[in-house]
């Protein structure tokens, strides 16, 4: 059997960003190249390859670089250095419900979005009734976003990010839209979209649903690339060494992770789905 062939090719991705207290110091800046501002490093020396076929979930806490290194992959900002090399057809669903308009009707959403997407007219027509039905919305799509119920337009949002296939997929979101059993359906629909050839990358908000949908685990802390392997070992060298930094982060942290397992004592099968 031959190398697999490269999806996604990550090599010394740094990335980081300055923050000023006041406009004049920005202002500063811009025009006098007098940096005053505080600088941060998000991303520090980032190199990885993911083969075709891969499901990779990438692990950290809040603030970790994770959520920045996806939308460098993505092409949606671009490091300071670097270089990220993407081989095939790539669709990135960073955020569901990007360009939704909350006066427009759901159907009328539905058609800017696709279009935005690129789907022809014929694609357009072909799929409304797939994508509103799998939202559960096909007795909503002539009302406006506002009127619908909580979590109902990122159903929408999702239905439409995962009605068609590609080469590689690139998921940062929530899997539950406030529901168990919406969780369930859509690592159902993920697991579908992806099985085979298909190279899946995601920005991992629950370990369980890491788990479920990804057999290897990168695991970013502090802006540095600290594991790669399989997910199971991925997931517990986070737990064991990728504290917080701050008291006030791990106050809520815990929080997070109390409100999730109330959430999930019914649930056997979701009791270690720790909260990002």
């Amino acid at each position: 059997m031959g190398k697999a062939e490269t999806a996604i090719r990550v090599r010394h991705v740094s990335k980081s960003y300055r923050q000023y207290k006041t406009n004049m110091q920005k202002i500063g800046f811009l025009l006098l190249k007098r940096d005053t501002g505080i600088r941060t490093d998000v991303l520090q020396d980032i190199s990885f390859d993911i083969k075709k076929g891969e499901k990779v979930g990438i692990i950290g806490r809040q603030q970790s670089g994770k959520t920045t290194l996806m939308r460098i992959i993505a092409g949606v900002i671009r490091p300071d250095s670097g270089k990220v090399k993407i081989s095939g057809g790539l669709t990135s669903i960073l955020e569901v419900r990007l360009g939704f308009d909350a006066a427009m009707t759901g159907l009328d959403n539905y058609k800017v979005m696709t279009t935005a997407l690129g789907w022809s007219s014929e694609m357009i027509k072909e799929h409304e009734d797939s994508v509103f039905e799998f939202a559960k919305l096909t007795d909503e799509k002539d009302e406006t976003l506002r009127s619908y119920k909580k979590g109902a337009p990122t159903r929408l949002g999702f239905a439409i990010a995962t009605e068609m296939g590609n080469d590689i997929y690139l998921y940062d979101g929530p899997l539950s839209f406030g529901s168990k059993i919406w969780n369930k359906i859509c690592i159902n629909r993920l697991l579908k979209l992806i099985d085979g050839d298909t190279t899946f990358v995601m920005s991992v908000n629950k370990l369980a649903d890491g788990a479920k949908l990804c057999g290897r685990g990168i695991v970013i802390h502090e802006g540095e690339l600290v594991f790669d392997g399989p997910y199971a070992d991925a997931v517990d060298y986070f737990r064991k060494n990728c504290r917080q930094s701050s008291r006030k982060k791990e106050t809520e942290a815990m929080n997070e992770e109390v409100e999730a397992e109330q959430e999930d004592l019914s649930d056997s099968d979701e009791e270690n789905s720790d909260d990002m």
